[in-house]
Formats: structure tokens, sequence, C-alpha cells
């Protein structure tokens, strides 16, 4: 059996599922948050090197969604890097966590 350790970091485990669910409920709650349902985010447009909207594709038809913070939940397989290799930005440092057990 192994022994129980403090490492001075509280922990509240839960799904991904839920942990989305919960994020998403509170993220409707904000009034200056607009969602965009069934659309494909297709790149960032900047104006002097700052970010200025979010390009998707809606039923064929090329949109840009005016933004000051534009958050990329795409996970694995998110396109962001690229897209600001595209733009002349660095792209981000990955960082690995490890796991504490």
């Amino acid at each position: 059996m192994r022994e129980l350790r403090d490492f001075g970091v509280d922990f509240y485990p839960q799904s991904r599922g839920l942990l989305e669910y919960c994020v998403r409920q509170c993220t409707l709650d904000c009034t200056k948050v607009k969602f965009q349902k069934e659309c494909t985010v297709q790149g960032l447009y900047t104006k002097a090197a700052i970010l200025k909207a979010s390009r998707y594709n809606r039923d064929g038809e090329s949109c840009f969604l005016a933004a000051d913070l534009v958050a990329d939940a795409g996970g694995r397989g998110s396109r962001e890097p690229r897209w600001l290799r595209e733009l002349g930005f660095q792209s981000p440092a990955r960082k690995l966590l490890e796991a504490l057990i």
C-alpha cells in the first residue's frame, strides 16, 4: 500500500466531459462572449500585428468575428500554431505535465 503524501496542492478530480460542461455553462453567462454554432474556424485576422478577429466558414461563406481575445480549445488537433506561424508569430512553447503519482 502506498503512503499518503501531502503535495501542498488541492485536487478536485472530475471527468473531462463534466469540466467542459461546467466551463461552457459559466461562459454562456458572460454577455461579452459570443458563440458561433455549426461553423469551422479557418484562421485568425490581424492588423499591425494585433489580433482583430477570427475567420470562420459557415455554409460555404467566409465570415469574420471581431475579437479582443480568441480562446483555442482545439486540443491536440489545434491548428492555432500553424495560424500563428502563417501570421509571422512564433508558436507558443509546449509544456509536458508529468503525473505526480
